[in-house]
């Protein structure tokens, strides 16, 4: 990049502007600047972009809708184009996950199950060969795990949730799209029918 003083008369702002304005892109880890040497653009991925977003929300009950709202077309699309597109190293990941996450679930390991949970979801997107959507869901980590603790009082949520799973990946070692799509759509449905009944005071039934 041009220096702050080249800046500053390109622009027509003051170098303390342009000072600034370096210091918020340098911490968005958008340039990098080096001292006494100058400063350059890194190469951006959609991760830079959202670092920013995704650090200003409030983590709340209400958040938690609208993560998983967020999460229904995101990973519906994931699991679509990962059956399409999967190969045989993606479906032997995803069983050896649910027999990882079947195992945490007998050995009544919340946390570990949770955690399980989520590498599945990641490596779903993984397979659909879409770094975007791979991204997009890899930023929402922090927020997904705090869902799933969030989620784990529902009756029977994770014997419901393993079924589901075990599903997903037979409708993806099938390439059949469609049921691997309904399957996604309605595990995910089932977190946002529980995170309403909450919200309403309600106690979802099994």
């Amino acid at each position: 990049l041009p220096g702050e003083y080249e800046l500053a008369e390109r622009y027509g702002v003051s170098r303390f502007t342009v000072r600034e304005a370096m210091k918020i892109l340098n911490s968005l880890e958008l340039i990098d600047i080096r001292h006494g040497v100058g400063m350059f653009v890194k190469q951006a991925t959609p991760e830079d972009y959202m670092k920013p977003m995704l650090s200003t929300m409030i983590l709340t009950s209400n958040n938690l809708l609208t993560i998983c709202e967020a999460r229904l077309p995101i990973e519906v699309q994931a699991i679509g184009l990962g059956s399409e597109r999967r190969d045989e190293k993606d479906i032997e990941e995803l069983e050896r996950l649910c027999d990882e996450m079947q195992k945490a679930l007998d050995e009544d390991s919340p946390k570990e199950y949770n955690h399980l949970d989520l590498e599945f979801h990641l490596k779903i997107a993984m397979a659909s060969k879409n770094a975007i959507l791979y991204e997009i869901l890899n930023m929402l980590q922090s927020f997904l795990r705090i869902q799933m603790d969030e989620t784990v009082e529902a009756p029977n949520s994770k014997e419901r949730s393993m079924e589901r799973h075990r599903g997903m990946v037979a409708a993806v070692r099938q390439k059949n799209r469609q049921l691997a799509e309904l399957l996604m759509s309605q595990h995910i449905n089932d977190s946002i029918d529980y995170i309403r009944a909450r919200q309403r005071g309600e106690t979802l039934k099994a």
